[in-house]
């Protein structure tokens, strides 16, 4: 995927497992990635709060948030662990990308 900026996994306490960066981009410090990672991870936590829908396994969670330069896109698993991605706006298919990687592991 040309378009991939990064790649996250985090566990379901909201702790970086493993992160990977295929960005040109200058690269952040590695503090910067755990930031990343937790912030995410408690935003996902306030809207499975306040979703008023929810997902077959009982979990409102955030899948997809657009803007004009980047474009994340996030797996929620059922053992709460997620994955999500950053990248370009031109990049198609990352719900794909990210349930490979999901069924790989």
């Amino acid at each position: 995927m040309p378009y991939l900026k990064s790649f996250f996994v985090v566990n379901k306490a909201g702790g970086l497992i493993f992160h990977r960066s295929f960005s040109s981009d200058p690269p952040l410090r590695p503090n910067d990635y755990l930031h990343l990672a937790s912030t995410f991870h408690g935003m996902q936590l306030m809207v499975n709060e306040v979703s008023p829908t929810k997902g077959i396994d009982g979990v409102g969670a955030i899948e997809l948030i657009e803007t004009s330069d980047f474009v994340l896109r996030s797996f929620y698993t059922a053992t709460k662990v997620q994955f999500f991605v950053t990248a370009s706006p031109k990049a198609e298919r990352l719900a794909e990308f990210l349930v490979s990687v999901r069924a790989a592991t």
